[in-house]
């Protein structure tokens, strides 16, 4: 299985589906990370983070960004369609099964960019497309239906390994948080742990 992941931070792929990464990965499959913006507090980590759960990070170039934050506009989607179709690090989009993003009520902005980035570049080319659930976002979210769930029971312990690769970023009650969602989302499948996703499109 090949996967695009677009997040707008260095951690989000870590803390919302670093369970799902490492099982995909272990299986054979290709996890791409595309990142929006840059940190050099968390870029640190990444070196790390990839190695903990097999998938290969991809800052996206600052210099295509006209503001220090990503703002949402056509040159945007654009951009992000020619970098990755012609970037030597990533495939063509046509050839990963899904791409996943964040979902459209976490409160941060880059978020919410990424969410709105990945339904424009739906417009233009088919594309099988998931939402991460991200905590501590996740906490008021009132429109997020789970409908695939990933049993990371054998898995959680790389995914914590690689929060834990981001150093005094995020404290113990933090972590101890995304554990309990794990948790928590676990007990749907009847599984110790597990993450989710809502599919927003399936093509057969």
């Amino acid at each position: 299985m090949n996967v695009l992941v677009i997040t707008a931070h260095a951690d989000d792929l870590e803390l919302s589906m670093g369970g799902s990464v490492k099982k995909w990965t272990k299986d054979g499959g290709t996890v791409d990370n595309i990142i929006l913006t840059t940190d050099k507090r968390r870029e640190d980590a990444i070196d790390d983070t990839t190695r903990i759960l097999g998938h290969q990070a991809i800052f996206y170039p600052s210099h295509l960004l006209e503001t220090a934050r990503p703002v949402m506009n056509h040159k945007l989607v654009k951009d992000m369609e020619q970098f990755i179709n012609t970037c030597q690090f990533t495939k063509q989009l046509k050839e990963y099964d899904y791409v996943i993003t964040h979902w459209k009520e976490d409160w941060h902005q880059d978020h919410q960019t990424c969410y709105n980035l990945v339904r424009s570049m739906q417009r233009n080319q088919p594309m099988q497309v998931m939402y991460m659930e991200s905590y501590p976002y996740c906490n008021k979210y009132s429109n997020f239906d789970p409908n695939v769930f990933v049993d990371i029971t054998d898995t959680q312990t790389y995914k914590e390994d690689s929060i834990f690769a981001f150093g005094d970023l995020f404290n113990v009650a933090w972590i101890k948080g995304v554990k309990g969602l794990d948790t928590y989302r676990g007990s749907f499948i009847k599984a110790d742990y597990a993450e989710c996703y809502k599919l927003d499109t399936m093509i057969l």
